[in-house]
């Protein structure tokens, strides 16, 4: 297969220089990236810029020469760049303005003339390889996104600068990381806050920075033995941040969080907060370097985006080339005599065990492909690669493969899959699709449908969720012990497929029935010479070793009954784990024929005192940690052995998927901490496994044997376990060397006492003498993590919970607040209408509080649910366009008609006169109380009839009544008697005669109050039905009255406060009506804000009016 384009070397260019390209597409492509010449020499680079910088201040008298100016003259010409692209609006998006795709494409066509500007002559040529760098400096334009990756390039590319010697060590190493690295910070933060670009990966606090990281390195020199004492801590007070942010690139960066960044902390900023309990600065920058290299260039997102060339070549330190060369001609040579041994054996194999077995005859179970290769053991199917990538990823409690050509098989396991697929093991997988109702609910995929997500969720589906299997329904009596009792039945007969499908559905292997003598199915099987059901039981975790209630094993009571080939495969089923993992060393296995349980290769070289002190420590853990540890390093070569065998097939791609099970898939009945534990083995090299393994070996010897415990060692203080990363048991964490010891826990601040109990069991603990108080038993480490793990868990819900409350708390409090600022406002508007009436009275007008109530209530043309307040004429009450007046001519009328199209909105194209328009909205707004923008009750309304000239009133048909304010609606029955009817009128008689409907500000007072019950008839249908309210109806009402409010104003009184009032209140209006028109409304709370504006607005009117009047 070729290599994929940009992979192989580029050709070379004119003097010697190359065009960079990428050279890590994968995750295994980063041992040539951290073993090359281009990672020692770019991390030489940043540890010599770094020294120079030590205990140096921004402010402090450096060597600046002329060769450092053109560099930040480069980036104030990309600054002034984007005064050419103004950031654009992005509406609702928080990240990625577009015009930073302008600003780079500008970039881009300028870069190289920028480059070969600062080349000398002779040089011009490492432009082609030198500007790729620079490109990649300043964020990705595709993305729009800055991240670590991205400073990266840029000090490569000051690096390459020193490589072509425009810049000079050590005159100018100083003055790049204070001038030019410092300016170009300030440039990057820049387009970050003005394109608002999104931090590349969105890492969040899980690293140092969302953007940066070498200034907290730089940073970091230059506070070592600084003069005004800072230490670490000091960068959690703002106050001192912000003092010395132009001293020291690390509390710039800090400061630069802190405006950017809300919250405490130690929430946004989690390991900067960790870091600042580091007692020195040289511990933190010794620190900064060993994160930077952890967190930054060696982890694929970002080392992935590099570029390689003749300046940073990618080829391999001699050291490394020679080390692989060695180990690559030792593996070639093992692994061609290991594959012609084991290729004559499976021949061999095939051939007496599956004779009729054709291979290139055989379909794939989970998708119908021809030829498959590999076989699932415990489900008795045979797959093909590509199903078998799904199943290796799946784990080995879910799924045990082997491959049919290139694994190794013992005969009685290949006879049983042979007999399972022959018997049609897969149709107990898959039974469910057999019926015309399963085949409706999932179909079977096809060899030519995608692995990901179609092959792998049907496999899911199938053996994960056994979502085909058939199991007893929910209405039958069948019980677990009834499947049991029917697997102890069946293991006594050749009936394998029965026994795989009680497996299936659940059946214990190692269920003992009492009335037995406490034997198991493995006992039955192996007294009634069953091997293929003693094959399948032990697959499914049946314990070959377990007595019954006579002491008798399964290979014992086999003997008794003369089968002695059963009973020796009993034998090697008891020892099949440490066989495995003797044949994992050494290729063979111990003949237990001759007693000869184990086999254990001797290591010659001499043991060092770590090695010795490692082996205490196993030999020190229980019978129950010791099974669990044998138990994950049991899996671990499962998986290198189907890894192994995986290699060996014909070449088989999967795109990005075809490199799998890189280490050992969780298993969801294990704990988290197990699970974590069991794929640190996989960091394991082989011979640091194969020392595991040895060791582990001896144990379990010396464990079965019952040899006693060597002397102990008091002095043991560290495994070599741990030291490779794989730690069974807690040790002390006190480390000479280490650079961050502790970190501060702002939530959990012990008293001193309570942190010595926990010191004294935390080294109990340690010591292995941790038991409990009760009875003195001992507590497992996997029960001590799986119990602290709970712990947290609970720690974390309880701390969501409080997360929540204390939301809840704030969200009351601001209500509460609201609350308070409606009521002061309230009682302001109430006492504005106080001083009003009293001026009313002073010229003899009769305070508005006396006016009786007139209202009534209409029904919305689209709801048809009681709304209030808004003016509909009906179509007999419209006059031709001729008579409409000047003054109503700019607002269009609202009208509804039911004429068999219920809920149509109708709008006419002419309006009433003023005289009949405030008559209908005198007989349709109630009595109010307090100011204008309050709100006040609705009581039983009229509806106009036209009747010629004049105009009549009647109660309309299933009104609504209310009493005053307060008091709900209640449903309109019959008729108005003649008291309120009577009453009606006279509401209209007072109001008409308490006002002058022609004379100013008489009428302007009413307008004004009409307008008021309209904008309270919306609030009202907004609090009712929220966003589904009728506003756009309300709207335009209110639009009329606002109309017809400026209009009554004479216009020698429409100058100063007045004016400006109008004007506001028409804004006010435009606002609403754009809110109120908008389909669905946005929302019903800034809809309310706008009508609210417009009350205010008038209010604020009708009080300049009268004062203007007044004075």
């Amino acid at each position: 297969m070729s290599d994929p384009p940009g992979k192989q070397d580029p050709p070379d260019q004119p003097g010697g220089f190359i065009v960079p390209v990428r050279h890590v597409f994968q995750i295994f492509d980063m041992a040539k990236w951290y073993r090359s010449f281009a990672y020692d020499k770019y991390l030489s680079f940043v540890r010599r810029i770094n020294d120079s910088v030590t205990g140096v201040s921004n402010s402090d008298k450096i060597l600046v020469s002329q060769r450092i100016q053109p560099l930040v003259d480069l980036i104030d010409v990309l600054e002034k760049y984007m005064e050419e692209f103004p950031p654009e609006d992005m509406a609702e998006q928080r990240f990625g303005n577009k015009a930073y795709r302008k600003w780079y494409a500008k970039f881009k066509a300028e870069a190289e003339n920028l480059v070969k500007n600062l080349l000398p002559e002779g040089k011009k040529d490492a432009v082609i390889e030198i500007t790729p760098y620079l490109l990649d400096s300043f964020g990705n334009a595709t993305r729009i996104d800055y991240g670590s990756g991205h400073e990266v390039a840029f000090l490569m590319f000051l690096c390459s600068l020193f490589h072509l010697q425009v810049l000079q060590e050590p005159d100018d190493d100083q003055a790049t990381v204070l001038r030019i690295f410092r300016r170009y910070l300030r440039f990057c933060r820049k387009l970050q806050l003005v394109y608002r670009m999104e931090p590349a990966g969105s890492r969040g606090v899980h690293a140092i920075d969302d953007f940066q990281f070498a200034p907290f390195i730089f940073g970091s020199a230059q506070l070592i033995k600084n003069k005004q004492r800072i230490v670490p801590d000091h960068y959690l007070n703002p106050q001192t941040v912000a003092n010395y942010q132009n001293e020291n690139l690390f509390f710039e960066a800090i400061q630069y969080i802190n405006d950017t960044k809300f919250g405490p902390f130690y929430e946004h900023s989690n390991q900067l907060y960790n870091i600042s309990s580091v007692p020195t600065w040289e511990k933190v920058n010794s620190g900064m370097f060993k994160m930077y290299e952890g967190e930054c260039l060696k982890k694929f997102p970002v080392a992935q985006h590099f570029l390689f060339g003749s300046i940073f070549p990618i080829t391999q330190r001699p050291q490394f080339a020679e080390q692989d060369a060695v180990v690559k001609a030792l593996i070639q040579k093992d692994k061609e005599e290991a594959d012609r041994q084991k290729n004559d054996h499976q021949s061999h194999l095939l051939d007496t065990v599956m004779p009729d077995l054709d291979l290139t005859g055989l379909v794939c179970a989970d998708c119908g492909a021809a030829d498959p290769q590999w076989a699932v053991i415990n489900r008795g199917v045979i797959v093909c690669s590509e199903c078998c990538y799904v199943h290796r990823n799946l784990g080995r409690h879910i799924s045990q493969v082997r491959s049919l050509k290139n694994g190794i098989w013992h005969p009685s396991t290949l006879q049983l899959v042979n007999f399972l697929y022959k018997e049609g093991a897969n149709n107990i997988w898959e039974h469910g699709l057999l019926t015309d109702q399963g085949k409706d609910k999932k179909r079977k995929p096809t060899s030519n449908d995608p692995v990901i997500p179609k092959k792998e969720g049907f496999i899911k589906a199938k053996y994960v969720d056994l979502a085909f299997v058939l199991k007893p329904s929910s209405t039958s009596d069948l019980n677990l012990e009834d499947l049991n009792k029917q697997l102890y039945s069946c293991a006594r007969t050749s009936h394998v497929e029965t026994v795989l499908r009680l497996l299936a559905c659940g059946a214990d292997p190692n269920f003992a029935d009492p009335e037995k003598s406490g034997n198991c199915p493995m006992h039955v099987a192996a007294k009634e010479a069953q091997p293929l059901q003693i094959e399948l039981l032990f697959i499914y975790g049946a314990d070959p070793a377990r007595p019954n209630l006579n002491g008798h094993t399964p290979a014992q009571i086999a003997r008794q009954e003369g089968h002695i080939d059963i009973a020796n495969r009993l034998v090697e089923l008891e020892f099949e784990v440490t066989d495995k993992l003797s044949l994992f060393l050494t290729g063979r296995k111990p003949d237990h024929l001759k007693d000869s349980h184990f086999l254990v290769p001797e290591v010659a070289t001499q043991q060092t005192e770590n090695i010795k002190k490692y082996k205490f420590q196993l030999q020190k853990l229980s019978d129950q940690m010791f099974e669990r540890m044998v138990q994950d390093v049991y899996d671990e070569i499962d998986r290198r052995t189907t890894s192994n065998e995986w290699s060996a097939a014909p070449p088989y791609h999967l795109g990005n998927h075809q490199h799998v099970a890189a280490f050992l898939p969780p298993n969801e009945k294990l704990t988290a901490t197990r699970n974590q534990l069991r794929q640190k083995l996989a960091k394991f090299d082989n011979h640091a496994f194969s020392l595991l393994i040895i060791d582990v070996l001896k144990e379990a010897r010396r464990r079965y044997h019952g040899l006693p415990l060597p002397p102990e060692d008091l002095n043991v203080s560290k495994s070599f376990l741990e030291s490779s990363g794989y730690n069974f048991a807690i040790t002390s964490p006190e480390e000479a060397n280490k650079d961050y010891d502790e970190v501060p826990d702002c939530l959990n601040v012990k008293k001193d006492g309570s942190q010595g109990t926990r010191k004294s069991e935390t080294d109990d603990l340690r010591n292995g003498n941790l038991k409990e108080k009760t009875n003195g038993a001992e507590i497992s480490l996997d029960d001590f993590l799986e119990l602290k793990e709970t712990m947290q868990e609970a720690i974390s819900r309880l701390t969501l919970v409080t997360q929540s409350s204390t939301e809840l708390i704030r969200s009351q409090k601001s209500l509460q607040r609201t609350v308070e600022r409606l009521q002061d406002e309230n009682s302001i508007l109430k006492r504005d209408l106080k001083e009003l009436q009293e001026k009313q009275n002073l010229h003899q007008v009769t305070p508005l509080s006396r006016r009786n109530p007139s209202p009534t209530s209409i029904t919305s043309p689209i709801s048809r649910e009681p709304h209030i307040g808004a003016v509909v004429l009906p179509p007999g009450n419209i006059l031709p366009r001729s008579t409409r007046s000047t003054a109503d001519s700019s607002a269009d009328e609202i009208s509804s008609t039911n004429n068999g199209n219920e809920g149509k909105v109708y709008r006419s194209s002419s309006t009433a006169t003023a005289a009949q328009i405030t008559a209908a909205a005198l007989n349709r707004y109630g009595k109010r109380h307090g100011s204008l923008s309050s709100a006040s009750g609705v009581n039983p309304g009229l509806q106009m009839k036209s009747g010629g000239s004049s105009t009549s009133l009647r109660p309309p048909p299933g009104a609504s009544h209310r009493n005053g304010s307060a008091p709900p609606y209640e449903p309109y029955h019959g008729t108005v008697s003649g008291s309120e009817s009577s009453q009606t009128v006279n509401s209209m008689s007072n109001l008409r005669g308490l006002f002058k409907e022609d004379a100013y500000p008489d009428n302007l007072i009413l307008e004004t109050e009409l307008l008021t019950g309209a904008i309270k008839a919306l609030l009202t249908d907004l609090q009712l039905e929220g966003i589904k309210a009728n506003a756009a109806f309300h709207a335009d009402s209110i639009n009329h009255h606002i109309h017809r409010i400026v209009n009554v104003i004479p216009q020698n009184h429409r100058i100063g406060l007045v004016e400006d009032c109008v004007r506001q209140m028409n804004n006010a209006m435009k606002t609403l009506s754009i809110k109120c028109h908008t389909v669905p409304l946005e929302s019903a709370d800034s809809t309310c804000h706008a009508a609210y504006d417009v009350a205010k607005a008038a209010k604020q009117l009708l009080m300049n009016v009268h004062q203007r009047d007044f004075d």
